[in-house]
């Protein structure tokens, strides 16, 4: 017989593209829906969005589907939205959706610094009076509830937690005769000379707001100084030890030539960079990509601050995510069950594994829940530097108009850098502009 031809022809293209144009108006393609087909019966639903890329949304609904919902019988509907589309900052999709009433019932990868303005504005869950919160909570750092804390109530559950290491190139440290930093005063006068005679740099970066909080951070928790003071209702770089620490992170551009940005990867592959204070998780970037320096290059801890007893500070703050409850939704029993399973180390411990098998180390996810982190793949020396470094993570307290923080800050530091003004009329003026807009939000509030 005769073979019919396996090309469609111009009328059958014509129709099926008329077809998808006029279907791609009505379809979500950011939505995972459906529920497995299995021995279970679901007996209601949620809603469920996640910030994160389309393989990690697709894994967690696939991990609903096999473990939470047969157990449960809660079925989620899960939306996959671009990363940052949950927090509160800007105009994106959360806030867009407490708005004009349409929020989910629970939203994923929530960044900790919005918690505390959704709960300002009664946006999101108190977690703390829910029934097995106590027991919830041990799988966590105690300082990772502090910005998710406010008025005494805690708004989310930790999810991922990111903090800085000190990254070297051994082979290039070694040939010039280096030895690691233990203090700052360490890296100012041994490292960073030696390395511009050598047409090299040290890295830490400070291009944008959370870069100079974070790195900023470092020196002010190292010298025992604050964010706010003790009643949270006005900044503290009005003391002493923010003052001390602002000039000493600016001098690292000011005076001994830091680049405020640059490619850290591409400079640390090609030597450029061979030490460089960076957010701990580019370990994964290195050992995925940079195959070449496999064994050439290793983590250890941030410079230090010596203190009056001898010992060396490496205390820092953190960043991270978090899952939240959303206040509107009608079903808080059923999201809170959904979240206590998601936080669990089994469920964050498969997830982890799970997408590393699939895309690589890339892809480690820096979990928060203690169980699931312990049980990631690495290598000894690497997990209990990452351990201790851990245990000197100090989270920062999020108040009203906190947003005027990190924004101010780094006013403050391009200030010095770019205009070469004093360390400590910048920190003092721009301090000063952070307290007067903690009053105006509490006085909005009715805090004042």
């Amino acid at each position: 017989g005769e073979v019919a031809s396996p090309r469609s022809n111009v009328f059958q293209r014509l129709w099926v593209s008329t077809v998808n144009f006029f279907n791609s108006f009505f379809k979500d393609y950011d939505s995972v829906l459906g529920v497995s087909a299995g021995d279970y019966e679901v007996h209601t639903t949620i809603d469920v969005w996640i910030g994160r890329g389309k393989d990690w949304g697709m894994l967690l609904k696939q991990m609903a589907d096999e473990d939470f919902t047969p157990k449960t019988g809660i079925g989620i509907r899960l939306n996959i939205l671009p990363a940052g589309q949950l927090g509160a900052g800007s105009v994106n999709a959360m806030l867009l959706a407490i708005s004009s009433g349409r929020a989910p019932d629970v939203g994923l990868a929530t960044s900790t610094n919005s918690i505390g303005e959704f709960a300002l504005r009664n946006a999101v869950v108190d977690l703390s009076g829910l029934e097995g919160f106590a027991e919830v909570r041990e799988r966590f750092l105690p300082e990772l509830f502090i910005p998710m804390t406010y008025q005494d109530g805690i708004y989310g559950l930790p999810e991922t937690m990111k903090f800085t290491a000190l990254l070297y190139r051994k082979d290039i440290l070694s040939e010039l005769g280096l030895s690691l930093p233990e203090t700052w005063e360490d890296l100012y006068d041994k490292i960073i000379p030696v390395l511009y005679q050598n047409n090299m740099q040290f890295y830490i970066p400070a291009a944008n707001q959370a870069e100079v909080e974070s790195s900023f951070g470092m020196f002010l928790c190292q010298l025992g100084g604050r964010y706010y003071s003790d009643d949270l209702m006005n900044s503290a770089f009005d003391q002493p030890e923010a003052y001390q620490a602002f000039r000493k992170f600016t001098e690292l551009f000011t005076l001994y030539g830091v680049p405020v940005s640059a490619s850290f990867f591409n400079r640390f592959r090609s030597g450029e960079v061979p030490m460089a204070v960076v957010a701990y998780n580019n370990y994964n970037q290195l050992a995925s990509a940079a195959p070449e320096l496999r064994g050439l290059w290793e983590m250890a801890p941030i410079p230090g601050t010596r203190q009056s007893d001898g010992t060396i500070s490496r205390v820092q703050s953190a960043s991270g995510t978090a899952a939240v409850i959303l206040s509107s939704t009608s079903k808080p029993e059923e999201a809170w069950s959904f979240i206590k399973w998601w936080a669990g180390a089994q469920a964050q411990g498969r997830y982890a594994g799970d997408l590393e098998s699939k895309i690589g180390v890339i892809a480690r996810v820096p979990v928060a829940n203690k169980d699931a982190f312990g049980a990631l793949d690495w290598d000894p020396k690497t997990a209990g530097l990452l351990a201790e470094q851990w245990a000197q993570v100090r989270e920062i307290p999020q108040v009203p108009g906190n947003y005027y923080l990190d924004r101010d800050l780094i006013n403050a530091f391009r200030d010095v850098v770019y205009n070469g003004r004093n360390s400590l009329e910048a920190i003092q003026e721009y301090g000063r502009r952070i307290n007067g807009e903690i009053a105006r939000k509490r006085e909005e509030f009715g805090l004042a």
